[in-house]
């Protein structure tokens, strides 16, 4: 493997990798060492050719930069190929029992009896399993390239200039790695109860090449798959009801109680001065008697919340 045209921004990174898959040497990629060789897990080479121009000391040991420009106050990477070595091991469980951590085609699409899984459990270890297999990381090396780099964010523009990485960015990038793939885990479920249109060619698309379930535990899967989605939106009615209840009490009170109040008073005699005070502390009534203070008048409704002026068309200035 080599590391050429690596100058052109597409290649300031240039990521690769090969599997070597655990217990079933017919489908890896490569034969590796007996170093790297594990019979338990799946073990996935990542090989990193950096191009970079740091304007800091780089430490960490994949992006590794310690090499001080002559001409420029740069850092240039320490070696231009380095490799992360990542280990991936699968484990399908129910309740209290587990199958053994192992690579992917050791635990195999169909589950182990000591799991004792039901129908509906064996098609969802089938779909589980199919999902994981997609999410394995040399498909995202594949797929993703350079972009599935954090390190890809440091880079100043279409430059091959960067800004400097923490100490431990080769754990960051195994932490994204790992979260892409759940990510793709879950889209992969999704796609199986509701598999994307993709145009392969003009007049051909992917919904034409779905293989439908054969038998009724994998067809229930299709209508158990349930996600959120932003064309609904769920809420309390119990809850909803009661504001709008509550509100409207308070809102009812508001518009009439004064009015009510009024209306008792006027009736029974009782608290009349307090109406009367109420009423002329209004801002209404408090402009009526600036008004009349000025000689513009008369005014009727005294007791009113509103006053108006006895002859509607007078038009005067307060000014």
């Amino acid at each position: 493997m080599s590391c050429v045209t690596l100058r052109y921004r597409a290649l300031i990174f240039n990521l690769s990798s090969v599997t070597a898959y655990g217990g079933n040497p017919n489908t890896s990629d490569f034969s590796p060492v007996p170093d790297f060789r594990r019979n338990d897990s799946d073990v996935t080479l990542a090989v990193l050719c950096n191009a970079a121009v740091y304007f800091g000391k780089v430490k960490d040991p994949w992006f590794k930069a310690e090499n001080l420009s002559t001409s420029t106050p740069v850092w240039l990477p320490s070696r231009y190929m380095s490799v992360l070595g990542c280990s991936q091991q699968y484990q399908f469980c129910s309740q209290k029992r587990c199958s053994p951590l192992t690579g992917m085609y050791e635990v195999g699409p169909e589950p182990s009896e000591d799991l004792g899984l039901n129908e509906n459990q064996i098609a969802t270890h089938k779909l589980l399993w199919k999902a994981a297999w997609g999410t394995q990381l040399g498909f995202i090396f594949l797929l993703m390239g350079n972009e599935a780099l954090i390190a890809e964010d440091y880079l100043w523009g279409t430059t091959m200039w960067s800004s400097p990485l923490p100490e431990n960015q080769w754990q960051i990038e195994v932490q994204n790695l790992h979260n892409v793939s759940l990510a793709l885990l879950q889209q992969r479920v999704v796609e199986y109860a509701s598999p994307p249109n993709i145009e392969i060619r003009p007049g051909l698309n992917s919904l034409e090449h779905v293989v439908r379930p054969n038998n009724t535990a994998d067809l229930d899967l299709c209508s158990r798959v349930k996600i959120r989605t932003t064309n609904y939106s769920s809420f309390s009615v119990l809850g909803l009801s009661i504001v709008m209840f509550v509100g409207t009490i308070i809102i009812t009170t508001n518009i009439f109680l004064a009015m009510v109040i009024s209306w008792i008073q006027k009736r029974t005699g009782f608290g009349l001065y307090k109406r009367l005070e109420w009423i002329e502390s209004g801002a209404l009534q408090l402009q009526r008697m600036a008004s009349e203070g000025r000689g513009i008048g008369p005014w009727g409704g005294h007791e009113d919340s509103v006053p108006v002026p006895v002859m509607p068309e007078q038009k005067f200035s307060l000014c």
